[in-house]
């Protein structure tokens, strides 16, 4: 009995020193089974209370890297702009799709005819004033007669042929420009005597040879003659005018179809009578009216500047012949 006894006893104390043991073993080796405190050594499931290490993001190389362009001077293109709607049609009897709204419309249907005095009476200030009276209508009549103006002198001749065989010689022809004009005009002086009544007949014969042979009025474009001069002809007008004026009754024409407008430079009063006679005289004869006359009205342009007609005689000048409520309205000249 005393010999199991003694056994369990040293049993025992072995157990205790090995159980003392071991915790001197753990102790030795910074263990604790106290669970109230973080441990660093990962158990049978490798988990730790540590704190994680500081993050290291995974290596990423940079995007490549871009190079801009040098910039560049060529010239931005710009879009064609659209196309322009095509112009409405004319409307019938008018030539050259002016507007019937426009004072001077009526020149459209009518082929002008420049005649300029270049005779000796017409030499020095006169030759200058009509140079600046050509330049006010130049510019008027060249804008509405759809193939030009023809322009004659009364002494000088041009070389020119003309392509119609009913325009008389010597003139310039399908003139369609203002600086032409302008430019013919400072080529040509003065000289000779003033055989305005001649030069009528050579110009409005022809035409009136043209018109008698056409099948039809309408075929024949009515025309607007115009006459620049100092009023002092050389021999009688009137009969060259009263021949083309009773050929036209004859032939039963238009009331429109030839117009003459005499257009007086200077102020001498003997030659503005003489023709007011033309204007008025013809229904002495029993006659159509185909005359109109009208002089000089400035603007006052100042004292450096060239003189210009005013609006009011530019209108009567290219019109007055042809259309008679100008022709009933007389202008005062306020030169």
């Amino acid at each position: 009995m005393r010999r199991l006894s003694s056994a369990r006893d040293k049993l025992f104390r072995s157990s205790s020193r090995s159980s003392s043991q071991s915790k001197k073993s753990e102790s030795s080796r910074g263990l604790s089974s106290s669970t109230s405190g973080p441990s660093s050594y990962p158990g049978p499931n490798n988990f730790s209370d540590a704190p994680p290490p500081a993050y290291t993001p995974a290596y990423q190389p940079a995007p490549a890297p871009v190079f801009l362009s040098p910039p560049s001077h060529a010239p931005v293109p710009v879009p064609a702009p659209a196309p322009a709607p095509a112009p409405a049609p004319a409307p019938a009897g008018v030539y050259g799709g002016v507007s019937d709204g426009d004072r001077y419309a009526n020149l459209a249907n009518f082929d002008t005819i420049l005649l300029i005095d270049d005779s000796g009476s017409m030499a020095g200030s006169l030759w200058r004033e009509a140079q600046d009276a050509l330049k006010s209508i130049a510019e008027i009549v060249t804008l509405y007669d759809e193939d030009g103006i023809d322009m004659y002198f009364l002494n000088h001749k041009s070389s020119q042929t003309p392509s119609d065989g009913y325009k008389a010689k010597g003139g310039y022809y399908n003139v369609a420009r203002k600086d032409v004009i302008e430019t013919i005009f400072s080529n040509v002086n003065p000289y000779g005597a003033t055989y305005t009544g001649r030069r009528l007949e050579q110009i409005l014969l022809p035409y009136m040879r043209k018109f008698a042979s056409a099948n039809d009025v309408d075929d024949v474009k009515p025309i607007n003659l115009i006459v620049i001069t100092d009023g002092a002809p050389s021999d009688n007008p009137e009969q060259a005018i009263l021949q083309v004026a009773k050929a036209l009754d004859q032939q039963a024409a238009p009331s429109y179809q030839v117009g003459i407008q005499f257009f007086q430079i200077g102020s001498d009063s003997s030659a503005t009578s003489a023709l007011q006679q033309l204007d008025d005289g013809l229904s002495r004869h029993g006659v159509r009216d185909i005359v109109d006359t009208v002089s000089c009205q400035w603007e006052d342009a100042g004292r450096h500047r060239a003189k210009r007609l005013t609006g009011d005689a530019i209108l009567k000048v290219v019109l007055g012949a042809v259309d008679k409520r100008l022709d009933e309205h007389r202008l005062t000249n306020k030169k």
